[in-house]
């Protein structure tokens, strides 16, 4: 009889279970999938659970047993706390609606890497509360367990302080996002492509072709130029022309070159500066100023020698000579 009724509530479960599915598949795509990947085995279990627990309330002769109607209460109880944790352990997953709605709704930008991380983190947890949960219930004394369990983890902490310091450390950066991988940064450990963001270390390609491992705790405490995140990149180039330069020949050679600059599709013409900016002892100085359009460094330096050359013909045309560095000629008097 007993067997029966178990059964019978089984089956009932699993019928209703199925009903359910299918409403919530008819009434939407977004509640199907809910109840399908966070409620459906919990609630299936939960179902399966009272009903037993009904079938054997309403039975006499184990309701009249108080040991036996105990241990009964007890697995009950404990089978509650099993619900509500794998209830919450499947809403944790990374992959869920949940750690991604909250992502996008508060627009915390959480990185790729750290939500698997987060979604661990929580189902730990999870687990550690479940298990003191019914330690409780069976009544194991657990104070001795978190006693141990908080002198291990000082233990611990004492013993990985580098290590946790490079976790909160990629923690920040992951977080911050002061680069992503590809971009081109400078820090005063390397300068060079981001390859690889990790919880322990950031790998940066230098332009050598060296590989260089820089520890989170480390670029953390730092600053950090992202030439990447540049909306322009700009030049400043000082050219010293001889000292007997003609005036006509100087503001000739400004006015051709400021125009040049402001020709070329790869500068952007509203920061072009070219004047005649100091005398020298035995020079006369052009300063010249642009800010490229793009900030790809190959080509930044493509456009940079393009007008390097674009100068050089503007001078030469106008016949305007660089003046050589001064140079001073010393002479020692001969001992006799």
């Amino acid at each position: 009889m007993i067997l029966a009724s178990i059964l019978f509530s089984i089956l009932f479960t699993f019928l209703l279970s199925l009903v359910l599915s299918g409403i919530s598949r008819k009434t939407g795509g977004r509640w199907y999938k809910v109840l399908h990947s966070v409620c459906r085995t919990p609630f299936i279990f939960l179902l399966a659970m009272t009903g037993t627990y009904i079938t054997l309330r309403l039975t006499p002769s184990i309701h009249q047993d108080a040991s036996t109607w105990n241990i009964l209460t007890h697995c009950f109880r404990t089978g509650i706390i099993l619900v509500i944790a794998g209830f919450l352990y499947n809403l944790e997953s990374d992959k869920h609606l949940m750690l991604s709605s909250i992502n996008n709704r508060m627009n915390l930008q959480i990185h790729s890497i750290l939500l698997p991380i987060l979604s661990k983190t929580l189902r730990f947890l999870t687990l550690l509360i479940a298990v003191l949960v019914i330690a409780e219930e069976w009544d194991f004394r657990i104070s001795g367990l978190l006693t141990g369990l908080g002198l291990g983890g000082l233990a611990f902490a004492l013993a990985a302080q580098d290590t946790l310091s490079n976790l909160f450390g990629g923690i920040v950066i992951l977080m911050d996002r002061p680069f992503v991988i590809g971009d081109w940064i400078i820090t005063d450990m390397a300068t060079g492509t981001v390859e690889k963001i990790s919880f322990r270390s950031v790998r940066i390609r230098t332009f050598e072709q060296a590989l260089v491992t820089v520890p989170n705790a480390s670029l953390a405490k730092t600053p950090i130029t992202n030439n990447s995140l540049m909306g322009k990149r700009g030049v400043n180039i000082r050219i010293a022309l001889q000292f007997d330069t003609p005036q006509v020949t100087i503001r000739s050679c400004t006015k051709r070159i400021k125009a040049m600059l402001q020709e070329n599709p790869d500068i952007d013409n509203e920061t072009v500066v070219v004047v005649l900016d100091s005398i020298g002892d035995s020079s006369l100085n052009l300063a010249i100023l642009y800010f490229t359009v793009t900030t790809v460094w190959t080509d930044f330096v493509e456009v940079k020698e393009a007008v390097f050359y674009s100068i050089l013909t503007i001078l030469d045309e106008e016949k305007a000579n660089i003046a050589l560095p001064t140079q001073t000629l010393h002479i020692e008097g001969m001992k006799k």
